[in-house]
């Protein structure tokens, strides 16, 4: 009995104990709190942060513009696309059809505030004249957390991601390249001959009446031209070992710039990991692989010439020193990347796109093939009788390449941030311009959803929207200097090319046109 007692004495005199304790706990801020007490305090933690978030929008002069519906690239709509397969950029499409949206409006994220501007006008306020002086005075420039982004999937810098004087470098290196009366008669009757062997593919598939892709068949067609151009070398002269095959380079292309709509790399320092990074660093392996061959098969051999130039990587590696040193080598295969990849992404699936819209509409078919014959003559084209200004007189078929452009953009939106404060539509931004819904404005085009290239035979220019449909958001060429002049949307589309792949599954293209 009395042992039962000695146990029911320390058992009463430990539970006083563990409740002294935590007492104790709860009565010393810098411990924890009672389990009882958490729900209460996280409650009011969510009360006074929902509280602050509303009161710094109400401060906000952009407080009287219309709300975005939800929010723009949050991480959980990022997370939630990735699972379900959906469109994360669907909602920008539909702005244009809401009046009270259409014009500009914004997104209020837990982390920063978004203008999404769907105006043509504006947009091209803000991507053109915004950063026309090519001097380094002009007031926005590519959004700081998309630069960090690009740099992530590229492994450093580019003239993609970069801005201001180390822009301007990377600029002058590529400029010079794009030049059409350089590009043009270098490349003209490759592409000629390219074209005339697509169109053997496309004379089996009627005959042996099979589908072809074509989307697979544009890439690898498109990659002949741009390895062409950059290596000297076409797609049967060069090693894809690496990657398995030529109909494996776009694809693995795509593999890398999937990490862009990743939610890993986009969050505060566990982006910066090597685990958050691991799939994106894996898929570099490959292409690195190819990417390296190639330019040693080129710069090996120095008697290459791509018609009377010599080929890009030449003229780029003069600009990095000995590529014997790892850094100048990686910094090289940077630049080649993206401008293959901005290349190839935006010219390939645009003329997919286009290859669509004529396979359902005969009529525009007919009307196409009807002046290419008045321009080219019947049969095969030989690939030296073609000269440019023959191009020029394809009126009918660069309405049509025009329409598909604005009915699948080149870019869905391009995100900018001001250097200084500026005023678009009477309000200071960040802004995400909104492309995609612009092309679908009816304002701007009236029954948008309607193929109709003669929209732009009638209205050769239809509110600064042919500056802005391929995406560009760089500075425009500098007029004081015709030498310029160059295809810009070739260059500068490098830094949008990790956003093409998410642009590419959502139902959209890329395209180069210049400015």
């Amino acid at each position: 009995m009395g042992s039962y007692l000695v146990a029911a004495t320390r058992l009463y005199l430990f539970n006083r104990e563990v409740q002294i304790r935590l007492y104790t706990m709860s009565s010393d801020p810098t411990t924890l709190l009672l389990l009882s007490t958490r729900p209460i305090l996280l409650a009011l933690a969510l009360v006074l942060f929902i509280a602050y978030t509303h009161l710094r929008r109400r401060r906000n002069p952009l407080y009287l513009l219309p709300s975005f519906p939800g929010s723009f690239l949050s991480p959980l709509d990022i997370l939630q696309a990735a699972r379900n397969g959906t469109d994360i950029l669907a909602k920008l499409a539909t702005l244009a059809q809401d009046p009270t949206l259409r014009h500009i409006c914004v997104s209020w994220g837990w982390d920063k505030t978004t203008v999404i501007v769907s105006d043509a006008t504006l947009i091209r306020d803000i991507l053109v004249r915004g950063q026309a002086n090519y001097n380094g005075a002009y007031t926005v420039e590519r959004a700081s957390g998309f630069r960090r982004l690009r740099q992530i999937l590229s492994g450093g810098a580019h003239i993609g991601n970069t801005v201001g004087k180390e822009w301007k470098r990377h600029r002058g290196m590529i400029a010079p390249l794009f030049q059409p009366r350089r590009i043009v008669p270098a490349l003209l009757p490759f592409v000629v001959a390219r074209v005339n062997q697509m169109c053997g593919i496309l004379e089996r598939g009627a005959i042996e009446k099979t589908a072809v892709n074509m989307d697979v068949q544009m890439t690898i067609m498109t990659l002949d031209v741009i390895n062409k151009y950059m290596f000297g070398l076409g797609n049967d002269e060069l090693d894809f070992q690496d990657v398995g095959g030529v109909d494996k380079l776009g694809p693995q292309f795509n593999k890398v710039t999937s990490n862009f709509f990743s939610l890993w790399p986009r969050l505060p320092l566990i982006g910066r990991t090597a685990w958050a990074r691991s799939g994106l660093i894996k898929a570099r392996i490959p292409l690195d692989g190819f990417l390296n061959r190639s330019i040693d098969a080129s710069l090996s051999r120095p008697e290459l010439l791509v018609g009377t130039v010599a080929p890009a990587v030449a003229n780029l590696a003069a600009h990095f020193g000995a590529l014997t040193d790892p850094e100048n080598r990686a910094a090289l295969l940077r630049e080649v990347s993206a401008l293959i990849f901005a290349g190839y992404e935006t010219t390939s699936y645009m003329a997919a796109f286009a290859f669509g819209v004529l396979a359902r509409r005969k009529e525009m078919q007919d009307r196409c093939a009807s002046e290419a014959r008045e321009v080219f003559g019947k049969g095969i084209v030989k690939p030296e009788s073609v000269k440019m200004e023959m191009l020029t007189r394809l009126v009918y078929l660069n309405a049509v390449i025009k329409e598909v452009q604005r009915l699948y953009p080149p870019a869905a939106f391009v995100a900018v941030e001001p250097r200084v404060d500026i005023e678009i539509g009477g309000y200071v931004i960040p802004a995400a311009c909104n492309i995609r819904g612009a092309s679908l404005n009816p304002t701007t085009f009236p029954s948008p959803e309607t193929v109709d290239p003669t929209r732009w035979l009638s209205q050769p220019s239809t509110s600064g929207f042919e500056d802005v449909s391929s995406g560009n958001g760089g500075p425009s060429p500098n007029v004081a200097d015709p030498d310029e002049n160059f295809e810009w949307g070739e260059a500068q589309a490098g830094e949008r090319g990790e956003e093409a792949e998410g642009a590419r599954r959502a139902g959209r293209v890329e395209g180069c046109k210049r400015v």
